[in-house]
């Protein structure tokens, strides 16, 4: 069975869609040697990673929707980058815990060294790749600039699948009160 590369989140990391038609086709994370000599170890597929992250998302947000209800719009466009960025770091943190397995030891340690590249990537596989993600226009322009991408990910980087209400409402403040600082100047 054939496959496709149609991201590179590493040297030996790749996102690779496989399948004998484009119905069949699904998108998993694969490790590969080298290109040249292309035999791709799938590490984990993109349905596992989406419905493992979407499980932790729904834990950690109810909290914050229900205060959100009565706030205005511009908060609610600021929840919404809040939560791509939000998915985006459980999917890197599920692929770190989950799909490094397959991956020798060294090249796992070496892997997890560029954590915020891969979290780049996965943030652009995202956008072209998952039609729930629907970001307001001027959130596209700061979110997938590189530079403006790590300055606002590393706001939830203490956010994880086991974080209690408060560590999430704070980094959502923090990542409000960033954004709207960005966007007056």
């Amino acid at each position: 069975m054939g496959f496709a590369v149609i991201g590179k989140l590493t040297d030996n990391l790749y996102i690779i869609k496989e399948g004998k038609n484009s119905l069949e086709a699904k998108d998993y994370i694969a490790y590969i040697r080298s290109l040249e000599n292309a035999n791709p170890i799938r590490a984990l597929s993109f349905s596992e990673i989406k419905a493992n992250a979407s499980k932790g998302l729904k834990r950690l947000i109810e909290p914050l929707l229900n205060d959100l209800k009565n706030k205005d719009s511009k908060e609610f466009s600021n929840f919404i980058a809040f939560l791509f960025l939000l998915k985006v770091k459980l999917y890197v943190d599920y692929i770190f815990k989950k799909g490094l397995d397959s991956v020798p030891l060294m090249e796992a340690i070496l892997i997890k060294t560029k954590y915020i590249d891969i979290a780049y990537q996965i943030a652009l596989y995202l956008k072209d790749n998952d039609p729930d993600i629907v970001l307001p226009d001027q959130y596209q322009k700061v979110l997938f600039d590189r530079e403006l991408f790590e300055k606002f990910f590393k706001i939830i980087e203490d956010v994880t699948f086991r974080s209690n209400q408060y560590v999430v409402k704070r980094a959502f403040v923090n990542f409000s009160t960033e954004i709207s600082k960005f966007f007056q100047n």
